[in-house]
């Protein structure tokens, strides 16, 4: 079989959670990306350009602050720690961290900050 099509995940860039299913497709009318494809069934390969639906709900109240790993992570790819809170938008700290954070299509925004820097700033406990 040359040809094969897989449903895909692609995952909130806030929560993690599924944001939405997307069809993957082989161009390539080979057995060997067909296969590929095959393997994809089911699976997250990314991440979404917009947050899930529970996400997007605080879109216009907070700026989502992202736990990282700095020591683990990569240039860009940052190690998450699964710690993440909603931040008021009009709070002193987006304010100082305006230029660190990324603004999805659905205009859900977020943050990355060092675990230990959030915990230092009663982020979380």
């Amino acid at each position: 079989m040359n040809f094969n099509a897989s449903i895909v995940k692609y995952l909130c860039p806030i929560c993690g959670k599924e944001a939405e299913e997307g069809i993957v497709i082989n161009s390539l009318l080979t057995e060997k990306a067909a296969k590929e494809v095959e393997k994809l069934n089911g699976k997250a390969i990314g991440y979404a350009d917009h947050a899930c639906k529970e996400c997007s709900e605080y879109k216009d109240k907070v700026v989502f602050f992202i736990g990282i790993d700095t020591n683990k992570s990569e240039k860009d790819d940052p190690y998450r720690t699964g710690h993440i809170t909603g931040v008021k938008k009009n709070s002193q700290l987006v304010n100082q961290c305006s230029e660190f954070i990324i603004t999805l299509k659905d205009n859900s925004q977020y943050c990355f900050i060092d675990y230990n820097v959030g915990k230092q700033i009663g982020l979380w406990n």
